[in-house]
């Protein structure tokens, strides 16, 4: 839908989402919260502080924003505006605090009520962090859940890349405006998300990507997927804050484990040591997450393609021939831990191996 005038004054006014909100609850509509404000100057809903912004913001703008210019400038570029209190608002931010005002958004804003899982994670990943981010947003798309996440760098914007690859539901939330992409090496995918999923921001089109957007912008990641997984993350960093706002809204949270020695494996082993949930195979997702696996879009046994790698041959004829753990294929094979690790992993993903007890893998049957 279209910004009218006084949905932009409360938008652009500097007071917390939870005001805004409860404005609107008690209001209904944007141009009643002015008409109480403004012309009838009521402060009985409002401490000074927070009414002189909203008078403020209310001189700054009376003058100079054109609202039909602005409205030709969001359908130029195919952005949406929805507002608390909207039919389109999603379901899933109604029940968090803090909610968001408004959101600015391309693409197909029901996509937020359907089931997801947020994926997050370092922004510079090792190896191993992106074979594992690849094979859990692909198993993720295969099977019709939507992937979450905010176009960082690294694990986040890698997500969104195999969800795309593989015909998923992307759906990525920004701390900028849709008009200032941030990071810029990843406008291409940005407008690949809007055509195909939604992106979206609470931020106007174009505000800049100021470091304090990016823990607002969290909050959001956190509320719209049904689920968290950590892949690589310090133990003090941006990826820890979604989880805090995961852990408030009640969300299952999973995490992969990665070497004691690695700074970006700190996060996740943590949090596994808290209680978070464990992904140490492919099956933990439907374990985790319930969900139920869409057979007829995994690959299978498309062991020629598959097979055209010499690493991956060793470690499949092994477990062809025997269940095999971990440390029998690295003295068997010479293939190092974290390589046999990720090619577990694809095994698993293209469903030709599964785990057995004693964290020993076998072919899985047919």
């Amino acid at each position: 839908m279209s910004v009218n005038f006084y949905d932009y004054w409360i938008l652009k006014t500097n007071v917390s989402s939870n005001i805004k909100i409860k404005l609107m609850e008690d209001f209904k509509i944007s141009e009643e919260i002015y008409k109480e404000l403004i012309e009838r100057g009521n402060l009985n809903y409002l401490n000074l502080n927070e009414y002189d912004k909203f008078v403020k913001t209310y001189k700054e703008l009376k003058d100079d924003f054109d609202v039909n210019k602005y409205n030709a400038l969001l359908e130029k570029n195919n952005i949406k505006f929805v507002k608390f209190g909207d039919d389109e608002y999603p379901d899933k931010f109604k029940n968090i605090d803090n909610k968001p005002f408004s959101i600015f958004y391309k693409g197909n804003i029901n996509l937020l009520n359907n089931y997801s899982i947020s994926i997050i994670g370092t922004r510079n990943a090792t190896p191993y962090g992106e074979e594992v981010c690849k094979k859990i947003s692909r198993e993720l798309s295969l099977n019709n859940v939507g992937v979450v996440s905010g176009g960082a760098r690294g694990i986040d914007i890698l997500s969104h890349k195999i969800c795309l690859e593989n015909n998923g539901i992307p759906i990525c939330v920004l701390g900028s405006g849709l008009l200032n992409y941030y990071p810029k090496e990843n406008f291409h995918y940005f407008n690949e998300i809007g055509q195909n999923g939604c992106i979206l921001s609470e931020y106007d089109v174009y505000t800049n990507p100021d470091k304090f957007n990016f823990p607002q912008r969290n909050r959001i990641i956190s509320a719209i997927g049904d689920g968290l997984i950590v892949i690589e993350a310090k133990e003090k960093s941006g990826t820890m804050i979604t989880v805090k706002y995961a852990l408030d809204y009640g969300k299952d949270i999973a995490a992969v484990p990665g070497p004691i020695f690695w700074d970006k494996s700190m996060g996740c082993n943590k949090l596994i040591r808290d209680g978070a949930s464990i992904i140490s195979e492919i099956k933990d997702l439907y374990d985790i997450f319930k969900l139920n696996r869409n057979t007829n879009n995994i690959v299978g046994r498309n062991y020629e393609e598959l097979l055209s790698d010499p690493s991956k041959y060793k470690v499949f004829s092994l477990i062809k021939n025997r269940p095999s753990n971990v440390d029998e294929i690295a003295n068997e094979t010479g293939i190092n831990v974290v390589d046999i690790y990720k090619i577990l992993f694809e095994l698993e993903s293209l469903n030709i191996i599964e785990a057995s007890t004693g964290n020993f893998y076998q072919l899985k049957a047919i």
